[in-house]
């Protein structure tokens, strides 16, 4: 089953980008990929699949969208906190 994830699953809603992939993995790849040269962003997969904090609020933000949108389910720092960044838009 092919997954996909857009840039406006992310909030990233000027952008029609959608990465495709069997695995959740190759999503990832993809999309980490198409975040770094299209949208200037400095993220790396480590930072979606760790839940790294020591990023931008805006990468921050599309992180944890990201991991949502995979089913990774929310990192340990997500779990604990009481700021909801989803609902602000980029």
């Amino acid at each position: 089953m092919t997954m996909t994830v857009t840039c406006s699953d992310l909030g990233i809603m000027d952008c029609n980008y959608e990465a495709h992939g069997e695995t959740s993995e190759e999503v990832l790849k993809n999309m980490v990929e198409h975040l770094r040269d299209h949208h200037s962003m400095d993220i790396k997969e480590d930072d979606v699949l760790v839940g790294d904090r020591s990023v931008s609020e805006a990468v921050s933000v599309v992180v944890m969208r990201l991991r949502q949108e995979l089913e990774l389910g929310p990192s340990e720092e997500e779990a604990g906190s009481e700021k909801n960044p989803l609902l602000k838009d980029l």
